[in-house]
């Protein structure tokens, strides 16, 4: 059967080494992660959030206020990357702004392309691979994102539309982003023409499942229909020659 896609870079794991592999942050030298502890999630925490109302992102974005917007449903700390009560390990990370880190970076870089998207110290490539495949299409990524500017929000505010159960749903997210004491991006990395939408987009789909190391793992026909709303097929390579899958 079709196994769950958790690749990191050019390293593959079968699924018991990836279940046993609680290495998805490469620590860097001198860094040390200290293990801390979540609180208060149950099965239901990532489902009844997804059940609230989210925040006004149009009306914040045009706000007068220059106050930057930070999210109190996914905040920059341990809760985010995994949570305790579900055996997941939780790190103390350096999280900042990416507005601020990042001054001569902007959302879509040169125009939103599949090579921006870099896969980071998570394995997701089942999502972020499904990404790319969407941004094959750029205007189709486009319309993942409510922000329509390529430059970065200045009160640090995005909101992205994924689908669930083929019905339009909105997270809003912050720019606070998990980083590496070198203030270089831990998980997701900028596209090479200095794009930050792979990491906003890793953000918000973590946010939606709960927390990033729910998304480590998973099947690239569920990423492209929570991404686009439409339906997938699984082929099978062995049963297709070269040519055929190509003009599928």
């Amino acid at each position: 059967g079709e196994k769950p896609c958790r690749c990191r870079h050019e390293s593959c794991k079968d699924d018991e080494e990836a279940e046993n592999d609680q290495t998805f942050f490469p620590q860097p030298s001198g860094t040390v992660l200290a293990q801390v502890q979540s609180s208060n999630h149950t099965c239901q925490t990532t489902a009844l959030r997804n059940k609230e109302a989210v925040d006004d992102f149009f009306a914040i974005r045009d706000s007068a206020s220059t106050e930057m917007y930070s999210d109190d449903d996914f905040t920059p700390d341990s809760s985010a990357i995994g949570w305790s009560e579900f055996g997941q390990p939780q790190y103390n990370l350096n999280w900042k702004r990416a507005s601020e880190v990042f001054p001569n970076h902007s959302l879509f870089g040169d125009g939103i392309s599949p090579d921006d998207i870099n896969q980071g110290g998570l394995g997701n490539c089942w999502i972020l691979s499904t990404a790319s495949a969407v941004a094959e299409k750029p205007e189709r990524m486009q319309k993942v994102f409510l922000n329509t500017e390529s430059t970065l929000n200045a009160k640090g505010i995005y909101a992205l539309q994924f689908y669930s159960l083929g019905v339009p749903h909105t997270i809003v997210i912050d720019d606070y982003l998990p980083l590496t004491s070198a203030n270089n991006t831990m998980l997701a990395h900028a596209g090479d023409d200095k794009s930050l939408w792979g990491p906003i987009f890793e953000k918000a789909f973590a946010k939606y499942h709960g927390n990033y190391l729910q998304i480590s793992g998973g099947w690239p026909t569920v990423g492209a229909r929570t991404v686009a709303g439409g339906s997938g097929e699984t082929y099978s390579h062995s049963n297709i020659s070269a040519d055929d899958l190509w003009t599928m």
